[in-house]
């Protein structure tokens, strides 16, 4: 554990610990994530590190069995709440109106 708190300092690279971004998260299948112990503690500099069973990276709903599904549903639900007011517009526009708002 010591190359994390080593790591960045080479490279100049701030880890920032005081605006609780910092998450740790375990990646592996549910079995072997079901076998490990909760327990598991990540510390840098003797702060420990939240853990976390997904999280947002680059973009991308990321969680600790790697299947995708939380970014799928996000982005649906995303969009969904998007098109909810075209939905409701529907109604009052003629057919060339509606094709001329999409």
């Amino acid at each position: 554990m010591g190359l994390i708190s080593r790591k960045p300092k080479e490279n100049k690279l701030i880890l920032s610990m005081k605006k609780l971004r910092t998450e740790a998260l375990l990646f592996g299948t549910a079995k072997r994530l079901s076998m490990q112990s909760d327990s598991l503690m990540v510390y840098r500099d003797g702060v420990e590190i939240r853990k976390t069973n997904e999280c947002k990276y680059l973009g991308v709903y990321v969680n600790s069995t790697l299947d995708l599904y939380t970014h799928f549903e996000k982005s649906y639900n995303k969009t969904a709440e998007r098109l909810k007011p075209l939905v409701r517009l529907r109604k009052y526009l003629d057919l060339q109106s509606a094709k001329e708002a999409l």
